[in-house]
């Protein structure tokens, strides 16, 4: 195969054009057996970052990619044991298969993947992709938890090993090589930071983010592990989940944070409180149709952020988000549960309120809180005298008080304004009730997850039937 033809597919493969390589190389009948190695495992990268572009929305395409590398990289080994890139390669499509099998599984690959890295290592030890890979297959053996460390010495005589220094020297190795793969110093960074070594690892951190270009796996990676200190996440990583969540993109921004391994204890409550939010509005979309779905959103959403405000207990967003999937929780359970639940809630929201008394999604939340008090019926009330020695108490002067806080902090709520009408409804001000409710009609755009609420601000039932039709059943976009 000429020089200039692998220049051309490396000079799409840098300028991101993943698809257009793979249908250049692929071949309609399956056969790669007379395909050279050169043009093996670039067919082989193609497919890799099709598995981490494309894939992540088309599972069924996602699948298709991993059985075809896994195809074809292995035939490569075959026919060319010696050589390094196909090795590499194979190794990592065997590292892709990993992540969708069990523990058990999963641990007897990364043996596999290690023997293949190995025999690449001897027959070319400066390839960068590579060292980055032992990089990685270190750090991850390193990481292991406790259940796979016990689970990899009952199945397994000599469990896999590795420690935090030996995958920095690796990282190092290939940052040498190529110091333009912003994800290696992302990953040099968090080797410094497990190492207790604070000031390398923020240097290689913000190394990462102000490289050239832009790197979403390093991004991706450093705004997980590092929290306060990286301002320079805020301004990227967090700035894309945001875009994300104003183009109500919340699967996206759900599969973009959620982590497989179920373990969040080293993630920034940045990332945490996104995380949750994101959670809640497939709750109140995708959950109203799927119920197992709804349940399951709804556990990880307080499996998190319990995690978050027992970590994070000085920060004001993971508090009100807690309180947030509490208030869920209370929804689905029965009245004294509920009851209960509610002083638990005003506690998080009131603790969050300390910290900062500016973030609207919060002043919303307390208004909500006490407007939901004051309106409880007879029935409620007894039950929470019967039970508790001081009942929840609250008005709708302390509600309507919340809200207008909120409402001066993000005027844009059509939410807000519409709870404030239906305060001065309850509180008998009709021309405020209708004032603000007019506002909430008048506002642009359209807020299709609001929960109903029954508004009786004036006779004009053609009005009310307008702000019914505007406020669908949910809650409040935040």
């Amino acid at each position: 195969m000429s020089n200039a033809f692998l220049k051309q597919i490396d000079e799409l493969s840098n300028s991101e054009k993943h698809q257009e390589i793979y249908d250049q190389l692929r071949r309609p009948d399956g056969n790669y057996s007379t395909m050279p190695p050169d043009i093996l495992w670039r067919f082989g990268r193609a497919i890799r970052f099709l598995i981490f572009t494309k894939g992540k929305e088309d599972k069924r395409s996602r699948k298709k990619w991993l059985e075809e590398g896994l195809s074809v990289m292995k035939m490569a080994v075959e026919k060319y044991p010696d050589n390094c890139y196909c090795n590499t390669w194979y190794g990592i499509f065997l590292s892709l298969e990993s992540l969708e099998l069990g523990p058990k599984r999963r641990i007897e690959l990364a043996y596999v993947i290690r023997e293949y890295f190995d025999k690449a290592y001897q027959a070319d030890s400066k390839y960068f992709v590579l060292l980055h890979c032992l990089g990685a297959w270190c750090y991850e053996i390193a990481h292991y938890s406790e259940f796979e460390r016990g689970l990899s010495a009952i199945f397994f005589t000599r469990p896999p090993e590795s420690s935090y220094d030996e995958a920095l020297r690796y990282y190092l190795e290939s940052y040498e090589l190529n110091p333009n793969y912003l994800y290696t110093s992302a990953r040099i960074a968090l080797c410094y930071d497990k190492l207790k070594n604070k000031e390398a690892a923020k240097k290689w951190a913000k190394k990462a983010l102000s490289g050239p270009g832009r790197d979403d796996e390093a991004i991706e990676t450093l705004s997980r592990y590092f929290g306060c200190e990286m301002n320079m996440i805020s301004d990227s990583y967090l700035s894309q989940i945001d875009e994300l969540y104003n183009a109500e993109r919340h699967q996206e921004v759900y599969d973009k944070l959620r982590r497989p391994d179920g373990n969040y204890s080293e993630v920034s409550p940045q990332i945490l409180w996104r995380f949750a939010r994101a959670i809640r509005y497939l709750i109140f979309t995708k959950g109203k149709e799927d119920k197992p779905a709804r349940k399951k959103w709804l556990e990880e959403g307080l499996s998190v952020m319990k995690m978050a405000v027992e970590k994070y207990p000085d920060d004001s967003y993971c508090n009100t988000w807690y309180g947030v999937m509490l208030s869920l929780e209370s929804v689905e359970r029965g009245k004294k549960r509920r009851i209960e639940l509610t002083y638990m809630i005003r506690e998080y929201f009131d603790k969050a309120y300390e910290i900062d008394s500016k973030y609207f999604v919060l002043l919303h939340c307390l208004g909500t809180w006490c407007f939901e008090i004051a309106r409880l019926n007879k029935l409620e009330r007894e039950i929470a005298s019967v039970f508790f020695a001081k009942p929840p108490e609250s008005s709708y002067d302390e509600a309507l008080r919340y809200f207008l806080e909120s409402y001066h902090v993000n005027p844009g709520l059509i939410f807000t304004s519409a709870r404030i009408a239906q305060c001065y409804d309850k509180l008998k001000n009709k021309e405020a009730a209708k004032k603000w409710a007019e506002r909430a009609l008048s506002k642009p755009g359209r807020d299709d997850e609001v929960i109903e609420v029954p508004f009786y601000i004036h006779n004009n039932a053609n009005h009310c039937a307008i702000l019914k039709n505007r406020l669908k059943k949910s809650v409040g976009k935040f």
